[in-house]
């Protein structure tokens, strides 16, 4: 795997030249997941959060179930979610939010995000996996794979195990992990790509920001002493932002991110039978 991470590599099926307005530093970053369930909206939405919070202006596409060619034939929790956003203290034009089903929507999107000077456009992806999401993966300059288990990290290894052409620019990153078993083991899970040193913690705030907007409109309760859950959020989002920004702009060495040892070599799904044996026989 080659970093620091680059636009669109030569293996994609497309050719994407005709984007010729897209500027540099403008970064396509896209949140996906095999598995429902993953935490790839709010972890999008955490990501956004903080961003916005740098005035930084942002564009959010949505990528539908199904392809599609009329406009917008779904309700999108993101668009519902980036309208608060944009009606916040932030200010309209920081955040705008579209759904995406085809090439040429897509292409719209960017080419309008790079007119207007964006720095940053987040793609949140469905677990159905069709065409059209490998070309927003191939097109992406990065590419987040949260996992809340050691399941959805096997499950995601395997599929990039399946497409290594869409794996150069893809992290897992831990996140919502309920026990410290699955703290423990689901980094170790991953298997073909490397994961992010943020750990994002389970906290209600990353889900109230779903229906009240990004997470610094929140009312966060704060004590005198130690961090409180909510602080732990804000504190999380500062963490995975400031890892991304370093990782697009070349300023973490290669050497921070490696794949896990594969513990058997048939698939990613073998090596976690094998890790979760080897964890049931220590913990005996």
């Amino acid at each position: 795997m080659s970093h620091p991470v680059s636009g669109p590599r030569t293996s994609c099926p497309l050719d994407f030249s005709h984007i010729s307005r897209r500027p540099q530093p403008m970064r396509i970053i896209t949140f996906f997941s095999p598995k429902n369930g993953a935490g790839r909206t709010t972890t999008l939405m955490t990501l956004a959060s903080e961003i916005v919070s740098a005035s930084k202006d942002l564009m959010l596409l949505d990528v539908p179930r199904q392809p599609f060619a009329a406009p917008e034939p779904f309700y999108s929790p993101l668009k519902a979610w980036g309208k608060l956003v944009a009606n916040s203290w932030v200010g309209e034009g920081v955040v705008q939010t579209r759904i995406v089903g085809d090439m040429d929507g897509l292409l719209e999107a960017t080419n309008h995000a790079a007119d207007k000077g964006f720095e940053y456009i987040l793609v949140d992806t469905p677990a159905q996996t069709y065409d059209f999401i490998g070309n927003v993966l191939a097109l992406s300059d990065l590419i987040v794979v949260p996992a809340t288990g050691t399941l959805e990290a096997a499950l995601a290894s395997d599929w990039f195990r399946q497409h290594p052409d869409l794996a150069e620019n893809a992290f897992g990153l831990v996140t919502g992990i309920l026990d410290t078993t699955e703290e423990k083991l689901t980094p170790a899970a991953f298997h073909s790509i490397p994961i992010l040193q943020t750990r994002l913690p389970r906290c209600e705030a990353y889900r109230r920001q779903q229906k009240e907007g990004h997470l610094y409109e929140l009312a966060v309760e704060r004590r005198r002493f130690g961090m409180t859950e909510d602080e732990r959020a804000i504190a999380g989002a500062l963490e995975l932002y400031m890892e991304i920004e370093a990782l697009l702009t070349g300023n973490r060495p290669e050497t921070d991110y490696l794949s896990a040892r594969p513990l058997a070599a048939d698939s990613p799904m073998a090596h976690l039978r094998v890790l979760l044996e080897q964890n049931s026989a220590f913990s005996k």
